[in-house]
């Protein structure tokens, strides 16, 4: 059985996002594989975001992700709150696809205050029902 949660620091730099891939997967690697490139992509996302919208000078991101009939990923950052804006590509003020990708792939997720700054976290169903 692979692990069942893990908390990890990664550096603000541009690699942040393929490290968080490569993380997942290598504490994933018995995820079916639909989960696993979707929590790629996801946390791709959620990290460079993460990176490219917090405050100045930021050291790094936490990333929490735990697994049971989920797999639940959060990403950390110091950044401030803000409301989040999935639309589609092309329909928001200048924004990417980051989160209309989780908005669309994900089964649930959120944005939310954390004592580090503020929570961004998706779920990813992995049993039925």
């Amino acid at each position: 059985m692979a692990m069942r949660s893990l908390e990890l620091v990664l550096p603000a730099v541009p690699t942040a996002p393929a490290e968080a891939r490569a993380v997942v997967e290598a504490i994933g690697s018995d995820l079916p594989e639909p989960v696993l490139l979707d929590a790629k992509l996801l946390l791709t996302e959620l990290v460079a975001n993460a990176i490219r919208h917090a405050s100045r000078g930021i050291q790094g991101v936490i990333i929490r992700i735990r697994r049971n009939h989920y797999l639940r990923v959060e990403v950390l950052d110091p950044g401030p709150m803000f409301d989040p804006d999935p639309r589609p590509p092309g329909t928001g003020a200048g924004g990417g696809r980051g989160l209309y990708l989780v908005d669309t792939v994900a089964s649930a997720w959120g944005v939310e205050p954390d004592q580090a700054g503020k929570k961004v976290w998706f779920e990813l169903r992995l049993a039925a029902g």
